[in-house]
């Protein structure tokens, strides 16, 4: 479906349920849609990388790795500015996310590479930011980790490796979820060719989701004004 066709298709929803609305907004209510939708669809994904013995969270992820492949990427990061030694941590290498090919929405999983010959690739896992002096090499803490760690620390991706990696860490294989387009019209004909950047299975929930954000937003509307009348 194109932009034209989804805006249509809201708007038919809510007019059926007798629920103005003008276009512009419908085209807000499309893109908090797509934004909802690509959440859901990562909660399930990252469900893949965190319990991997769950059978229904592995479909899920499966699913949801479809639902999102038009927006996934994977890339080797190495060589400055994309990968340098941290600055503040001894034992830390930084992803410089903003040098990515596609701007960066969501993490979804990555490995290391060292200097070894030949090299070996080292699963990285992904934790809480609020944890990381845990995991700093100072005089008074040696940490030692099966895998390496990774922060996400503002539009840096920290990758922390312990003294037993000797060769360091090389490079990064990183896979994410890319920022998709905003939905928008190109003109006011009936000619417009744009469409939303996630594969066109998924046009049809993202209509339903906007619909229902929009009628949601009425009822809440609606409420507010009654309880404001009784108030009065």
């Amino acid at each position: 479906m194109n932009v034209l066709e989804m805006q249509k298709g809201v708007q038919q929803k809510l007019n059926a349920m007798e629920i103005p609305i003008i276009s512009e907004d419908v085209l807000w209510y499309l893109n908090r849609a797509q934004e909802q939708y690509i959440a859901d669809q990562y909660v399930f994904l990252r469900g893949k990388y965190t319990d991997n013995q769950d059978i229904q969270l592995y479909t899920n992820a499966q699913k949801a790795m479809e639902n999102l492949r038009t927006i996934l990427s994977t890339e080797e990061i190495t060589g400055t500015p994309n990968l340098s030694d941290s600055p503040f941590y001894n034992n830390a290498k930084v992803v410089d996310l903003t040098t990515l090919t596609g701007t960066f929405y969501y993490y979804v999983r990555s490995q290391s590479k060292d200097d070894a010959t030949p090299a070996n690739l080292i699963n990285n896992r992904l934790v809480e930011q609020e944890n990381i002096q845990k995991y700093i090499q100072t005089k008074y803490n040696n940490p030692i980790f099966r895998d390496n760690l990774v922060v996400i620390e503002g539009t840096n991706l920290l990758v922390f490796y312990d003294n037993q990696t000797d060769a360091g860490v090389s490079s990064v294989y990183l896979t994410y979820i890319k920022e998709p387009k905003i939905l928008s019209r190109t003109t006011d004909s009936d000619t417009e060719t744009t469409t939303c950047q996630l594969p066109s299975h998924t046009h049809r929930e993202i209509v339903n989701l906007a619909t229902q954000l929009a009628r949601q937003d009425r009822k809440d509307e609606v409420s507010r004004t009654q309880r404001q009348n009784f108030e009065g």
